[in-house]
């Protein structure tokens, strides 16, 4: 639909490029309607689309209407939708990205300049640039100067700055994109440069020493130009000190005042950025004039507009480092004057704690100056007192960091978000001052001025807890701020406090990982509504990202006692912290669960229980009981005997602690987004036996538990990228790693080999201790799949797909093609109602083509029938296993909810690689068409003479039977093969009718003939659709199968044909290996 009306609000734009403009729609009113279902209701995937048809269709693309509409009459009309247009350009620069706006860049850039050049209405002309500044800005990779054309542009642009007939507007937007192209291309610029410089100050110098009425736009500009020129050319202004002054009082001081009357603030935006990006060339004005500037850029901080404050605190950052570093190294000053600078701050910055009156920003611009003066502090006054700087940090804190402040839905919650990076920044910049106590127990060191970090973790940990609780409430803009302030803070505390550093991780890192994976909460939070997140992990898997692996601020950085090799090494500690808390919130977690009965009218029947040893609870022996009670007893065993006895009932896992079971649940989709991702994934190998053991335990305590299988299958996925086992097989041994042959016993785990600990490798380990690892770990993780192939022949559902993951990612050292066919058939089959499953098979089949290419190609024949299906899907499928049965991990909290969009999406996409799996395949695709069965051609019963299955219609004038003989084995076959949905349900219901009907003529005895024949075709095709993966298919057969079992058993002749034929369709599926529900099932009605 929104194609469509793209198309159309093109069509219209269309008609106006014709003279004279065609009446109708106002042309600008149509460009807002186009740019409003582009922006607004576009989807992702129809974006590249979209972009074609906006830059690329012919003569109905936006560019060729800019061009076309150019030499027609001036009507402001159509200088309106112009403008309109290039605003739509430059926003679908910043939606599609580098990669998706490449191809259209240079036609763009041409149109966009066109434009600029020939265009009459300023207002066009300077919207015009920023497109071309946009596309500088994403730094394309294909562009150079030479190709992008920047002297052509360049030198069209001076000319045009240098008309007297140019408005301010357009010298402003001009003398921002020659700072752009001087700061991305400075080679080219180069000579430009010399000649911008001088006459952007003469400008500003005009501007603010004019009679009139300054031009706060022209101003604006020129400050950023300036601002981009200095990136590369700063040597323009520091050879010269008449430039530098004067770019000081144009720059900074003039423009920081803020003129009565004025209604936009571009130019003290402009001023503000200026200072944020450049205070260190200006540091020595800046210390001269500190007062003046420090009080303007604090009234920033707490002005009402938003865009100025957001403006002001980077500049007040950028000013109080730089003054600070002055103050403290500065030997040009006098020791009297930077005394005096440096109490000026501090009671500055004592009162914004000390001051009841204090707002918000004052506090956070009080916090700020605690953090940036923490060495200038030290230098002059000494470590005591940064000691008692730290001391007042933490008891100033404590107002926003405990008690009710913190409580979900405080009042406090807010201030406290708002103060927490200036907070971490804060006590990061003064531990890096202290004298840092290396013991716990610092009662020596602190009579000699040393400071015990490990008394201030409690509050680091309400500091970070804080943190995680209010995250889901930020803003992105909130949140960026956090993540710096925090990777400032392990820096820190790596350099100072080791010790410290790993309490605190581990702290903060198990608390984290519970908050993560629980149930998401409703706090009232700044955006004045009551939000609730659908998945907590996936809210806050950005902070782990950045928590896993912190971007360490440069000044840190440049530090002589942190380098890169510090960087990894604290990146190393924090993962393993990360992966310790992992292992620790899956011990503590309570998953045991009983199995239950639930009958037909929903009434549970507790079975067995299961310990966390994995054996069944015994029940307690019945103690003495009254006549009443008695009597109850027996009535209830009565009841229970009745339930027992009734076919109706279905077994089902219900956990002992619910909220233990979905916190896992949780934690198993956190795992899934959080652990590929992170970088480098070698960190994950010292750690894999532990993990891997732990899990294969746990799994072997809980079998029906399906995320411990998921969570391995992760875990193995990370091993076969680091290629952790390479080294594990000997050359001589055959690659037999995975074999699963019937009759396999099941592995006990703990008779494994193993290590002296649990812990780790740690990088002094010998290369034979980590030889001996992963050989112990390979045969672990060797035995373990192996059971896991023999149990899943049990499963069904969801717990059989959790299996059928884990088996089929294993590394290729676990390979064995031959024995791993038959749970990549059941994937396929599976996944023709769950189309992930679908996919996970495609994804194994075509690395085992990669890595085991001549035992694929022999194995093809059994496995490409499997996916001629899919290429005949019309239809989406089911979107999500049917919940509630054997596997835990199948709960309706953890399903997955598809679309039908995501659906057909998905589906097409799985054709799409199947279709190129086959070219790859060459002659080897003809495998794809199996064997044609003539049995599907052939009547089930010979004596049709004598035999036939007919339906009366009576309800004609001229009543007839219709013979069902013939279609009934292809009903029987789209019942249970069919690929398109609508015609597969459409059969299970005609068979379900066709099968009640029969009985019924039983029952009313209007038949005397046997059919037997019939039956033994039907009997197998109902018990096998009561365990079909179509949640439709088993509501209809999973009841008949049993009632058909009451009936024979209970209303007809023990002995007669139809109720053998019964009995012989039950005991084949009983036996039947491969289909883990079936035998099951089938089984539960046999004596």
């Amino acid at each position: 639909m929104s194609i469509a009306l793209v198309e159309n609000f093109l069509d219209e734009l269309v008609k106006y490029i014709v003279y004279p403009p065609q009446e109708g729609k106002d042309a600008a009113a149509v460009a807002q309607d186009l740019a409003g279902v582009v922006l607004n209701d576009i989807t992702g995937e129809e974006m590249p689309l979209v972009a074609s048809m906006l830059f690329k269709s012919e003569e109905k693309n936006v560019l060729h209407f800019l061009r076309n509409t150019m030499d027609l009459p001036k009507h402001k009309e159509l200088a309106a939708c112009r403008a309109e247009i290039v605003d739509l350009i430059d926003k679908m620069i910043a939606l599609l990205g580098a990669k998706s706006i490449v191809e259209y860049a240079s036609s763009i850039r041409e149109c966009c300049y066109w434009v600029f050049r020939r265009e009459q209405s300023a207002k066009v002309k300077a919207t015009s640039l920023d497109p071309i500044v946009s596309l500088v800005e994403l730094n394309l990779s294909r562009f150079d100067a030479e190709s992008f054309q920047i002297k052509e542009m360049s030198d069209g642009m001076v000319k045009e700055y240098a008309s007297s007939k140019t408005s301010a507007t357009v010298k402003s937007a001009i003398l921002q994109t020659l700072g752009i192209f001087s700061e991305f291309f400075p080679a080219e610029m180069k000579d430009r440069v010399s000649m911008l410089v001088p006459a952007i100050l003469d400008d500003l110098q005009n501007q603010f020493k004019s009679s009139k009425k300054p031009d706060q736009k022209l101003i604006a500009g020129a400050i950023r130009g300036l601002a981009s020129i200095l990136v590369h050319f700063a040597s323009q202004l520091t050879t010269d000190e008449q430039k530098m002054q004067r770019t000081h009082t144009c720059a900074i001081v003039c423009g920081l005042e803020l003129p009565e009357g004025v209604r936009t603030f571009d130019t003290l935006k402009a001023s503000l950025a200026f200072v944020a990006r450049h205070a260190s060339l200006f540091k020595r004005y800046l210390t001269q004039e500190y007062q003046k500037i420090y009080l303007k850029l604090k009234s920033y901080c707490s002005h009402g507009n938003r865009a100025v404050r957001r403006a002001a605190f980077p500049a007040l950052d950028a000013f109080l480092t730089e003054v600070a570093g002055e103050i403290g190294s500065n030997q040009q000053r006098s020791y009297e004057a930077n005394i005096a600078a440096f109490k000026y701050f501090m009671n500055e910055f004592f009162q914004g704690f000390d001051s009841n009156a204090a707002g918000i920003y004052e506090i956070s611009v009080a916090i700020r100056g605690f953090g940036k003066f923490a060495k200038v502090t030290r230098r002059m006054m000494g470590v005591a007192q940064v000691k008692n700087m730290l001391d007042k940090l933490v008891g100033f804190s404590d107002r926003f960091y405990s008690g009710a402040a913190l409580s979900v839905g405080g009042e406090g919650l807010e201030d406290a978000v708002s103060h927490l990076p200036n907070f971490t920044t804060a006590f990061a910049n003064i531990f890096l001052e202290l004298d840092v106590s290396t013991t716990s127990e610092a009662s020596e060191d602190a009579a000699k001025g040393a400071v015990s970090l490990m008394t201030y973790v409690d509050h680091l940990e309400r500091l970070i807890g804080a943190f995680f609780l209010s995250y889901p409430q930020m803003y992105d803009h909130q949140r960026y701020p956090n993540y710096i302030a925090l990777a400032r803070l392990f820096a820190s505390l790596y350099l100072t406090g080791p010790m410290a550093l790993r309490v605190l991780l581990t702290r903060i890192m198990f608390q984290g990982l519970t908050l993560t994976c629980s149930k998401p909460i409703e706090i009232p939070s700044a955006r004045d509504q009551v939000t609730a997140v659908a998945e907590n992990y996936f809210e806050y898997q950005d902070l782990w990202k950045n928590l896993l692996s912190p971007k360490i601020p440069d000044d840190i950085m440049t530090q002589e006692a942190f380098g890169a090799e510090q960087s990894k090494q604290l990146q190393t500690i924090i993962f393993d912290q990360f992966i310790e808390s992992l292992i620790k919130v899956q011990q503590k977690l309570s998953l045991d669960y009983i199995i239950v009965k639930v009958t037909e009218k929903g009434v549970e029947k507790p079975l067995s229980a299961f310990s966390p040893d994995g054996k069944k609870i015994p029940q307690p022996p019945p103690a003495s009981v009254s006549a009443a009670s008695a009597q109850q007893n027996a009535q209830a065993q009565a009841q229970a005997a009745e339930d027992e006895d009734d076919p109706e009932v279905e077994d089902r896992v219900k956990p002992s602690v619910p909220k233990d079971f979905e916190l896992f649940l949780n934690l198993v989709e956190f795992c899934k987004l959080i652990l590929p991702q992170l970088q480098p994934q070698s960190r994950f190998d010292k750690w894999l036996y532990v993990y891997s053991r732990e899990l294969i335990l746990k799994s072997n305590q809980y079998p029906l538990v399906s995320g411990f299988y998921k969570l391995l299958s992760i875990a193995l996925k990370i091993s076969d990228k680091t290629r952790y086992f390479s080294a594990t097989r000997k050359p001589e041994q055959k690659s037999t790693a995975v074999t699963a042959a019937a009759g396999d016993d099941a592995m006990d785990v703990d008779t494994e080999p193993t290590v002296t600990s649990l812990e780790p490798l740690k990088e002094g380990d010998s290369s034979a201790t980590e030889a001996e690892t992963k050989e112990i770990c390979f045969i672990l993780v060797n035995k373990f799949i192996r059971e896991v192939l023999a149990r899943m022949r049990q499963y069904k559902d969801e717990l059989l797909g959790s299996c059928l993951q884990l088996v089929l990612s294993v590394p290729r050292e676990f390979i064995d093609v031959e024995n791993l066919v038959a749970p990549l058939q059941t994937a396929f089959r599976l996944g023709l109602a769950y189309l992930p499953l679908c996919e996970i098979g495609l994804d194994a089949l075509e690395y085992w083509l990669r890595v085991k290419r001549n035992d694929v190609l022999r194995a093809l024949p059994k496995i490409l029938p499997s996916l001629s299906e899919y290429l005949s899907m019309s239809g989406a499928q089911l979107g999500d296993l049917p919940a509630g049965s054997v596997g835990v991990g199948a709960q309706k909290t953890q399903a997955v909810e598809y679309k039908s969009e995501h659906d057909r999406t998905l589906q097409s996409k799985l054709q799409v690689r199947i279709v190129r799996l086959l070219g790859k395949l060459g002659g080897h695709n003809l495998a794809l068409v199996p064997e044609f069965d003539l049995e599907q051609l052939m009547a089930w019963d010979s004596e049709k003479d004598l035999i036939s299955l007919q339906f009366p219609l009576s309800q004609t004038e001229a009543p007839f039977d219709v013979s069902l003989d013939d279609i009934m084995p292809r009903v029987c076959f789209l019942a249970e093969s069919g690929s398109d949905r609508q015609a597969k349900v459409a059969a299970c219901e005609f068979l379900h009718a066709i099968t009640i009907y029969l009985v019924g003529c039983h029952a009313q005895h209007k038949i005397k003939v046997s059919y037997e024949n019939i039956y033994k075709h039907i009997f197998p095709v109902i018990i096998r659709l009561s365990v079909d993966v179509e949640q439709i298919t088993r509501q209809l057969f999973e009841p008949l199968a049993f009632q058909l079992v009451r009936w024979f058993t209970k209303t007809q002749r023990a002995a007669n044909k139809e109720t053998m034929a019964l009995l012989e369709a039950n005991i084949d599926a009983a036996g039947n290996p491969q289909d883990g529900p079936l035998p099951e099932t089938s089984a539960n009605p046999l004596p």
